[in-house]
């Protein structure tokens, strides 16, 4: 019976440099046994030291070696997002190639920083419209350079900001119907301060309305602009799918063909045959006759 490992307490700074070297080549198990420790401990030392695996399951799928993924990520945390290119998708139906950029961005130093500014679920709209945009262009075998990714961030963006401005309004008319239904039992007095405080909540309005109007033009600008590089796209992948697909339809013609003369070719010989035999028996071929004819063909 083997014995059990019993729970280290302490780590050293080499054995830290182990499992970040390695935490994607072995499995916990195979480095609890090489530092001589337990798994429970190797999992706890990599969560103190923020050593995660790198290497999911999507990686394994598309065919990402834990080097690869190492480089990937050390791009992205540099901010340096076109790396998504480097994915390989061959093989990766849409959905996978989806929660793939996803898991990959959110390695990203922009993540981080988006995870500041925006709500939980404005950072899941923002990733969603991210990671579909991407997965669009890849699934293709086409790449994104870095104007399109900056285009495409400050469009959902702007798309979020113009979100926040529809919410302000419909809270601010909230308000405003609120003072409105206030004014009816009010006393004079403070009809003049209801008054006063429903100006100020409609010029607001109106200050909203002004800034989603700029927002939702600088939005059809840039969503422009991804249209022409999508069309752009969509033509010169249809040209190269017609092209695949046209010389397979000469290639499946062509064997149809070959097929066809080969059994032009052996029913002209079958018939030849017939005929020499009926030479032969100077029988006429008809239904009384025919297995005798036939025999042996």
């Amino acid at each position: 019976m083997a014995k059990k490992v019993k729970y280290r307490q302490k780590v050293s700074d080499i054995e830290i440099d182990f499992m970040r070297k390695h935490v994607d080549d072995m499995t916990d198990k195979q480095i609890a046994n090489e530092l001589k420790g337990s798994v429970s401990w190797v999992r706890k030392v990599r969560k103190e030291n923020n050593i995660k695996k790198q290497r999911t399951k999507e990686d394994i799928m598309a065919g990402l070696k834990s080097g690869d993924m190492r480089v990937i990520n050390e791009k992205m945390e540099d901010g340096d997002l076109t790396v998504i290119n480097d994915i390989v998708t061959s093989g990766m139906d849409k959905d996978l190639l989806q929660r793939q950029f996803e898991t990959l961005f959110k390695n990203s130093g922009q993540y981080r920083l988006l995870k500041e500014i925006f709500t939980a679920d404005e950072l899941e709209y923002y990733l969603k419209e991210f990671s579909m945009h991407i997965t669009e262009i890849r699934a293709m075998g086409e790449t994104i350079n870095a104007s399109e990714m900056r285009a495409l961030d400050t469009l959902i963006q702007t798309r979020i900001r113009m979100n926040r401005l529809v919410l302000d309004e419909k809270s601010t008319r909230l308000e405003i119907d609120e003072c409105k239904r206030e004014k009816l039992l009010a006393e004079e007095d403070k009809k003049c301060l209801l008054d006063a405080r429903i100006f100020q909540l409609t010029k607001s309005c109106e200050n909203v309305n002004r800034d989603w109007t700029s927002l939702n033009n600088q939005s059809l600008d840039i969503q422009k602009i991804l249209d022409v590089t999508r069309e752009e796209r969509v033509k010169r992948h249809d040209s190269s799918k017609e092209g695949i697909l046209q010389l397979v339809a000469t290639m499946q013609d062509r064997k149809k063909r070959d097929r066809l003369e080969s059994q032009a070719a052996a029913y002209k010989e079958s018939t030849k045959r017939l005929a020499d035999k009926w030479k032969k028996t100077g029988y006429m071929l008809d239904h009384e006759n025919i297995e005798e004819i036939t025999k042996g063909d």
